[in-house]
């Protein structure tokens, strides 16, 4: 379409977060240039035909769309060396095989599919990450950790992964490939020995991309990687972050490019009333996979409003166990609804 270099986008997905990544191309296409041509690609091992053609047509005259079936050409000892554990699946792996999937690219943007972008990407892809393995941002998450801990983990980052400074490990959901560099130095099997060889990295790929690519990483502004799990599991996140990483934490927050949902089940399903919650809404109510993300929303609140309904029979039970029984039952119950009290008002 225009004489400009094509935008090339990478995601890995499956039948499961489809719903999300139809929500993430929906905004990259938003703010996209319509100057600007942009080439995306869907790495997956197994996605109905149904999927495939509702992703499909959101390709528009500047935007194409490809899916590629990554887990048929990949070895039975490449697919046994894989730890998969919790919410994490296959696929989280492909991005270890890019610079081989796409010989012809010298660069590549992987994205994961629970974002929600906000700026056209086309700034952060033209990023010069020369002589650099990965342009990325700092995992504040694992700061905030190792400063709440006091470093108690600290080992496992200095030793296991060999990290010169655990404080630039960082988050690998948004990731500027330089394909050509790392084709260079034999980065995909330089991952694939580490991972045979940590076998059950804390955070899987993620782990093993910072132990091989440390020392050369191109930090980009930590707006394009805001991971919004910290300030809603940690309620004194801007004290444990300390003074630097909090200020760049807020200014993110503040102003996301790239909004993250990160923190496994912490989900804008689970957290509608959050700014950054409404957000994702506006483009899921233009999305074909609506129904799927309400009856989500439906089956958690029913899920909460149940547990509710018990805790509270359960708090009144106590209450009057407390009152009518003698001796230490009366104060083993009363203990009881006190704990549960508390529990339930904060």
């Amino acid at each position: 379409m225009s004489d400009m270099l094509p935008i090339y986008v990478a995601f890995s997905t499956n039948d499961t977060y489809i719903p999300y990544l139809d929500v993430c191309l929906r905004s990259l296409i938003d703010y996209a240039d319509k100057e600007k041509d942009y080439h995306v690609f869907i790495l997956y091992s197994t996605i109905i035909a149904e999927n495939i053609q509702k992703i499909k047509e959101l390709e528009q005259k500047n935007i194409s769309i490809s899916f590629i079936n990554v887990q048929s050409s990949l070895s039975k000892a490449q697919e046994d060396t894989f730890f998969i554990n919790n919410h994490l699946t296959i696929e989280t792996y492909f991005r270890f095989f890019l610079p081989d999937i796409f010989p012809q690219l010298d660069k590549i943007l992987y994205l994961d599919c629970d974002m929600l972008i906000q700026k056209d990407i086309a700034e952060l892809y033209q990023t010069n990450i020369d002589g650099f393995y990965l342009g990325a941002t700092r995992d504040l998450g694992i700061v905030l950790g190792l400063h709440k801990t006091k470093e108690k983990n600290v080992k496992y980052y200095t030793q296991t992964l060999n990290l010169t400074n655990p404080y630039d490990y960082f988050q690998a959901g948004c990731l500027l490939f330089n394909l050509k560099e790392m084709r260079k130095d034999k980065i995909p099997q330089l991952l694939i020995e580490k991972l045979k060889q940590i076998k059950t990295p804390m955070f899987h790929d993620q782990c093993i991309l910072n132990a091989v690519c440390k020392d050369k990483i191109f930090f980009v502004p930590q707006n394009w990687n805001f991971t919004w799990h910290i300030y809603i599991v940690e309620s004194q996140w801007e004290k444990y972050l300390g003074k630097t990483y909090c200020e760049i934490y807020s200014n993110a927050k503040e102003n996301p490019y790239i909004i993250h949902y990160t923190g496994g089940q912490i989900k804008p399903i689970n957290y509608p009333q959050l700014s950054e919650s409404k957000k994702f809404w506006k483009y899921a109510l233009q999305s074909s996979y609506y129904d799927i993300l309400w009856e989500q929303l439906i089956n958690i609140y029913n899920t909460k409003i149940q547990n509710a309904i018990k805790e509270t029979s359960r708090l009144i039970k106590y209450k009057i166990l407390g009152k009518i029984l003698i001796g230490p039952l009366k104060k083993k119950y009363k203990q009881k609804y006190l704990y549960l009290y508390q529990k339930l008002t904060g």
